[in-house]
């Protein structure tokens, strides 16, 4: 059930490793909308140019929000479309407890993900994905 979007189509990104997420890619962009607040304090729109910048350091969706716009309706209209033609819900909207705490639902806050799933200390962390791009 949780893959049903991945297995259709390569170009919408399913991210469920920490976060609820939905992502449309094209051959110069990524788009990445949180579903909830991030685990990592990270924005609820981000937009990649992937051919300007293939490491994603630079997030301009606030520059671009005519890009934003056209990627976002490009991927509704796909998961409109799957939605239909299989005959089920997108399954990443009725997924409350995915994280494995019961009762906790989808998060409100990124604080509340982080106090809620985060092991170790943040500034560690903070070094760590710094290192890493």
């Amino acid at each position: 059930m949780f893959d049903w979007f991945l297995l259709k189509l390569p170009t919408l990104s399913y991210l469920r490793m920490r976060m609820r997420k939905h992502g449309w890619r094209t051959p110069q962009w990524k788009l990445i909308l949180a579903l909830e607040p991030d685990f990592h304090f990270k924005p609820d729109v981000e937009l990649y140019n992937l051919v300007q910048d293939p490491g994603e350091t630079v997030n301009l969706a606030g520059e671009q929000p005519q890009v934003v716009e056209l990627l976002k309706a490009r991927m509704d209209a796909w998961i409109a479309r799957r939605e239909a033609v299989t005959g089920l819900p997108n399954p990443i909207h009725h997924q409350g407890d995915w994280h494995g705490k019961e009762g906790v639902g989808a998060f409100k806050t990124s604080q509340q993900a982080y106090d809620t799933l985060h092991i170790g200390d943040p500034k560690q962390a903070a070094q760590l994905q710094a290192r890493s791009r």
